[in-house]
């Protein structure tokens, strides 16, 4: 037997080697791996909180340009709060004007409808209807009044506590995110409104 036949296969070190470099290997391709799939769950829950803010803005929008005085004659506004607002609109097309309620719960930005009474006409609370419109919701400063006098989207908003007889249009800023310690950054978007009857 000749001597070269015991010099066949790898001495320890080579071993140690060969796994040290494939347990590095492995370890950058799973790091890797891991990223991309926190990066997608990320991008899919911004996705998601942008989705909701807009659906929010699309439902509200309409039913603030078209605020008007209630069915049985009260003013067209009830009350105007920085994370509130409350008003008559006939929001269902049908005869009668509803008492519409916007407001920040906690992180939750909900909408409450109350459909009145006939014979007589009575907002009656005990009939408030209230959906969930946007989650994760991280700023109070929601609702912003303005007067007559404003002309641009650079004018002032009024001061509060506002006198809601002299509001004639409405900024809303929705700003939300599902976890404000990890990327993207927060979901912000606004609407300007003109109050349709109210702009005199």
């Amino acid at each position: 037997m000749s001597k070269s036949n015991y010099n066949i296969g790898f001495t320890l070190i080579e071993v140690l080697v060969a796994t040290g470099i494939l347990t590095a290997v492995a370890f950058v391709v799973t790091s890797f791996a891991i990223d991309i799939f926190k990066s997608q769950i990320y991008i899919g829950d911004n996705l998601e909180v942008e989705e909701e803010v807009e659906e929010a803005l699309n439902i509200i929008v309409p039913e603030v340009r078209s605020i008007t005085d209630s069915s049985n004659g009260s003013y067209a506004i009830i009350s105007a709060a920085s994370s509130s607002f409350s008003f008559y609109s006939n929001i269902d097309g049908d005869s009668l004007v509803e008492r519409v309620r916007y407001y920040l719960e906690g992180t939750t930005f909900k909408k409450s409808v109350i459909k009145p009474s006939i014979n007589p006409v009575v907002y009656d609370p005990s009939s408030e209807k209230i959906t969930i419109l946007a989650n994760n919701v991280i700023s109070g400063n929601i609702f912003y009044y303005y007067d007559k006098t404003y002309e641009s989207t650079l004018g002032s908003q009024l001061e509060q506590p506002v006198k809601v007889s002299i509001i004639r249009s409405v900024k809303i800023n929705l700003t939300a995110d599902k976890d404000i310690i990890l990327p993207p950054l927060p979901t912000s978007i606004d609407a300007f409104i003109n109050i349709r009857i109210l702009k005199i």
